[in-house]
């Protein structure tokens, strides 16, 4: 037990080495390291732009030309434009929130990348919401049939038996 005392100190003296060396490693004044430059943010938005304006062939070409490229910024965009079916919003959903996007202000492309993910989210609770809707409103119209069945048999019972009263 005191040896395991004695290591703590140690370990965490070595660790603070490391941590110190790889801060030291990083070169001052270079800025946020972007997961999309800044300069890029315009080209990604006029191929974004071409691709909602192309015919289905032409979006499929360019999206497999941005898949070719490892092009994953670019990839999302394409996969959750409104062009794009239920499975390629998921999938560029996933792929967007799985790129690593730095939040400042220095990196205005990684901003617009996070607001688009966070607009695509606000979608997906208002698809969901929407499906909910569209559940309970099928439910309801499948209660409204079975009632007017029920009055049909209702109506059709008490029509026979003032029949039967007439006749008697």
């Amino acid at each position: 037990m005191p040896r395991n005392l004695l290591l703590v100190p140690i370990v965490f003296s070595l660790l603070g080495c490391q941590v110190s060396t790889v801060m030291q490693s990083v070169p001052s004044g270079y800025g946020p390291a972007c997961y999309v430059g800044n300069a890029a943010l315009s080209d990604l938005l006029k191929q974004q732009q071409r691709y909602l304006g192309s015919s289905s062939s032409a979006r499929s070409q360019q999206l497999a030309q941005a898949v070719k490229n490892n092009d994953k910024a670019l990839e999302a965009l394409l996969l959750t434009s409104p062009k794009a079916s239920a499975k390629q919003f998921a999938q560029g959903s996933k792929l967007l929130a799985s790129l690593p996007l730095y939040p400042e202000a220095d990196c205005t492309a990684d901003r617009y990348l996070r607001l688009h993910l966070s607009q695509l989210e606000l979608r997906q609770q208002q698809e969901h919401q929407i499906q909910q809707l569209d559940n309970q409103l099928q439910q309801q119209h499948a209660q409204i049939a079975e009632l007017k069945q029920k009055i049909e048999a209702l109506t059709d019972l008490e029509q026979e038996i003032t029949r039967q009263r007439k006749d008697l």
